[in-house]
């Protein structure tokens, strides 16, 4: 065991003497960097476990949509993290962990790039389970399984998260670890070298994770307007996400004309561009689809958001525009 699992009495007074500040500073990241992968490793073998693979056995889902859920990446994000701890294992020497850490993290980084596809889908996967969860059967399927003692009372949207936090921990149990070592120590160098690698990867995967939900919203802005060319403005390259527009929020106004309400309009600000639109219909008649009313081409913009009443915003818009 870590020598913080050891119980107080002379052994553990005998350890810790023999330690700088700094060195217990290194062992004790380096012990929660163990323990928190030990714990991450055993919660993807339960989603594995308790949810992919009685899912596939009830058939209770489609496998498209079980694989548009956890990815087809997932059975190998599993056997990565085993692997991992079984390698931060072997660099445990009795209660002490070994220097090795940095060299092993190192190597490590690059296979992390194989989380692109399930941060890249995770926003789909959250509201394709969030839809799915709608039927009866499968809701109660899901339920049944996060009764599951192993599950501590978690859902399964909570355990699809776990994946991208885990992710992008591993700077902060780094630099926890370079504090615990000496400058110009060759750890300490290895060390460096892995944080930097994945600090790369993972901005790499949180703006790949952001151009994928703002497509997914911009999807859902595109599908609620009549006019299907409308979704090109807002995509104008479906093939290649970094072209969308970037979308910042949403609102509600009122048209007025000769200062009196004429219509109540939806209001969706991207960037360089604000975007209106008025439910279809007449009188007390309308539908939930939007005609664009007007758009604005915006220079420049600042946005002052006001109170929130009844769950709804009121933005106030100030803004240089050309038609």
């Amino acid at each position: 065991m870590f020598y913080e699992e050891l119980p107080e009495g002379p052994e553990r007074e005998e350890l810790l003497c023999g330690l700088t500040e700094r060195q217990r500073k290194y062992q004790q990241a380096a012990y929660e960097l163990l323990t928190t992968e030990e714990s991450y490793e055993r919660d993807m073998r339960l989603i594995l476990d308790v949810f992919v693979l009685p899912l596939i056995e009830s058939r209770v889902l489609p496998s498209e949509i079980i694989r548009g859920i956890f990815t087809d990446q997932f059975p190998r994000l599993c056997d990565i993290h085993q692997l991992l701890l079984e390698d931060l294992k072997s660099l445990r020497k009795g209660p002490l962990a070994q220097p090795g850490i940095g060299k092993l993290m190192e190597t490590y980084a690059q296979l992390l790039q194989t989380y692109s596809g399930y941060f890249v889908n995770h926003a789909k996967a959250t509201t394709l389970l969030r839809k799915r969860r709608e039927k009866e059967s499968v809701n109660l399927f899901l339920r049944t399984q996060e009764a599951d003692p192993r599950c501590r009372n978690l859902n399964l949207a909570s355990y699809l998260l776990k994946p991208i936090q885990r992710v992008t921990k591993y700077p902060l149990l780094l630099r926890e670890m370079i504090k615990g070592s000496d400058e110009g120590d060759e750890e300490r160098e290895a060390l460096e070298r892995a944080l930097h690698k994945i600090q790369g990867v993972v901005q790499q995967l949180n703006e790949k994770q952001g151009m994928a939900e703002n497509r997914e919203k911009l999807e859902e802005i595109a599908a609620r307007f009549a006019d299907r060319k409308f979704a090109r403005l807002l995509i104008p390259s479906p093939d290649f996400q970094d072209k969308d527009l970037r979308f910042v929020m949403e609102g509600k106004g009122t048209h007025l004309v000769h200062g009196k309400p004429e219509d109540s309009l939806h209001l969706f600000l991207f960037e360089g561009l604000l975007v209106s639109g008025k439910k279809i219909g007449y009188g007390k008649v309308k539908s939930q689809i939007l005609k664009a009313f007007k758009t604005w081409k915006l220079d420049s913009l600042v946005i002052n958001e006001g109170w929130r009443q009844d769950c709804q915003c009121l933005f106030f818009f100030f803004f240089s525009f050309s038609f």
